[in-house]
């Protein structure tokens, strides 16, 4: 296993592991947006390329999309409650391998 990657047991058999690689990823900005608080999050677009349903999150948001453009990959994530990440810090991101 490399560095950035780690190993999750769920439930039984070797089947049940799954293999997590942390992806790099900055808040660019963490705003209230009507009911919700929105962060616009930007990724290494070598790190991910999709889908969604792949990434896991040390604090779950309520709604969230992935963009891509040629240069840029970025996340916009919704949360129910303020999830306490301010603009510039480092946000905690893995994908399943």
């Amino acid at each position: 296993m490399s560095h950035g990657e780690a190993l999750i047991h769920r439930g039984e058999g070797l089947n049940s592991l799954l293999i997590m690689t942390s992806i790099h990823a900055t808040i660019l900005s963490a705003e209230k947006f009507r009911d919700l608080y929105r962060l616009i999050v930007q990724l290494v677009p070598s790190e991910f390329v999709g889908p969604f349903e792949r990434l896991r999150f040390k604090k779950n948001p309520y709604c969230g999309s992935f963009g891509t453009s040629v240069d840029k990959s970025w996340l916009t994530l919704d949360y129910r409650k303020d999830p306490g990440f301010k603009a510039g810090e480092a946000f905690p991101l893995w994908r399943t391998d």
